[in-house]
């Protein structure tokens, strides 16, 4: 859905995009595929991005949206390396922000807005493995080149922009 949003955005703007979803999940790509077919300028692939070493998948700016948090923290250094490694220009990583504040907030939506139990469960797991702005600095260090930006942003969650030179 977030490459739809940015298509989309640039629908009638003077640029060209081809747009390259990336997932583990056979399954999530096949959704996507389906929920994309008007979209000519996107294509999916099933990889996992740790094993990923695929020169053709160069691109200018790299895109991650909730995603880190699902990695356990040993293999975040190898997924922001690899990230670096197939962008040209920048990788854009916005992921949650983990605190009491947004676990509580959480928990009083959830009784409101989602119906399942595994969806609650998931959120709220998602929360306890998110990142508080020292986590995120910390795992900057271990791409030390590229400049970084760290800024956080409503709804719980950080938008972090890694600039190479």
């Amino acid at each position: 859905s977030m490459l739809r949003e940015v298509a989309l955005y640039f629908k009638n703007k003077a640029v060209v995009l081809e747009l390259l979803g990336i997932d583990i999940n056979s399954k999530s790509i096949e959704l996507a595929k389906e929920a994309s077919k008007d979209y000519p300028n996107m294509q999916f692939k099933v990889c996992d991005i740790l094993d990923l070493d695929e020169p053709g998948l160069q691109c200018d700016i790299l895109l991650c949206t909730l995603t880190i948090h699902h990695f356990k923290s040993s293999e975040i250094p190898i997924f922001l390396d690899r990230f670096t490694k197939l962008s040209r220009l920048a990788v854009i990583i916005n992921d949650l922000h983990r605190s009491k504040a947004s676990y509580y907030l959480f928990i009083l939506f959830s009784l409101i807005f989602i119906k399942t139990d595994i969806a609650k469960q998931d959120g709220l797991i998602s929360i306890k493995r998110s990142f508080t702005k020292a986590d995120l600095v910390s795992f900057s260090k271990t791409i030390p080149k590229p400049i970084h930006e760290i800024q956080w942003k409503w709804a719980f969650r950080y938008l972090w922009i890694i600039r190479k030179h």
